[in-house]
């Protein structure tokens, strides 16, 4: 949504999100489709979608992504940031703001590249899932389509089956969306 335009990208994010989530939540989906916005930006890199993403965040939100980011740079690699967010930042629920952190650190110790930042994320552990594909999603709008590996792709499409395409389910997604988001509009 709204590619090269984090403002408008983030207020969309932050709408949609309240479909099913409310508050700092929201806040944080808002924040991550900021960061895809300006990762379409041409010629931009990885720590100016970082400081975007910063720029959107709630207070709170802000200070943590901060704090990730001053542990990034003093860590050579993704297992000695774990070690170090794991012993200083680390909440003992899974929170979205921790979430998001992580998959930043993804991408600055992947220095943007896809394979790098979603491997990384996906080490991080806890909420691994959410985190590699936050880190794909800004590694993937700053490489391009061409950044993810042709063996990855193939991997999933073979998974896939006899499962539904992916445009049909993007379609069915969307209707679920705007019919949430009528019916919260209605509330």
């Amino acid at each position: 949504l709204y590619p090269g335009q984090p403002r408008e990208a983030y207020l969309a994010g932050y709408e949609i999100a309240c479909a099913i989530q409310q508050g700092y939540s929201a806040d944080m989906a808002g924040v991550v489709a900021a960061g895809v916005a300006a990762a379409l930006i041409p010629d931009t890199d990885a720590p100016t979608v970082v400081n975007t993403m910063m720029e959107f965040a709630p207070h709170s939100g802000k200070a943590l992504l901060e704090a990730t980011v001053e542990l990034v740079d003093k860590s050579a690699d993704m297992p000695a940031f774990r070690e170090a967010y794991h012993e200083k930042l680390l909440i003992h629920f899974l929170d979205p703001g921790e979430v998001v952190a992580a998959a930043l650190a993804g991408l600055l110790l992947g220095d943007g590249k896809f394979e790098e930042s979603t491997l990384n994320a996906a080490n991080f552990g806890r909420d691994a899932d959410s985190i590699a594909t936050i880190a794909g999603a800004l590694a993937g709008a700053l490489g391009g389509i061409s950044a993810i590996p042709d063996k990855w792709i193939k991997a999933v499409d073979e998974s896939r089956g006899d499962e539904p395409l992916q445009s049909e389910m993007a379609a069915g997604v969307y209707q679920a969306l705007q019919n949430e988001l009528t019916g919260a509009r209605e509330w």
